[in-house]
């Protein structure tokens, strides 16, 4: 990954570093020529691509981020509409459960539910 002195004249080679299948790390070396000169802009190349990768994943993410933040304040604004709406038609929520308010006991139950009066999807039968 850099340009390494090793020996006692001074002498610069250009190294790279590898890991092995078992996770060990093992240096590479390509000397100090041309070739060296080219393994190191390669490997410049390779980190500049890298940087760009996590920097475009990093917008990505973003966003997503931000697109998550919208559709949680959207879901947030029609759960305060729907729960407001049921609790002003006497709907009153329990256990994680909507529920009609219960009747007293001299209390009439109501006009019978016609078939024009049934809740829509019912399977019942109107009696």
């Amino acid at each position: 990954m850099a340009w390494e002195t090793r020996g006692l004249n001074g002498g610069v080679y250009y190294y790279r570093k590898a890991r092995r299948p078992d996770g060990t790390v093992a240096s590479r070396y390509a000397g100090s020529g041309p070739l060296a000169v080219a393994a190191s802009e390669i490997d410049g190349l390779v980190r500049d691509l890298r940087a760009w990768r996590r920097m475009a994943e990093g917008v990505v993410l973003g966003d997503v981020d931000r697109a998550d933040g919208a559709v949680r304040a959207a879901t947030a604004a029609v759960r305060e509409a729907l729960w407001a709406e049921l609790e002003g038609r006497g709907l009153r929520y329990h256990r994680g459960e909507w529920r009609r308010p219960r009747r007293e006991a001299g209390q009439a139950a109501g006009p019978a539910a016609g078939p024009e009066r049934r809740a829509v999807g019912s399977n019942r039968r109107a009696r």
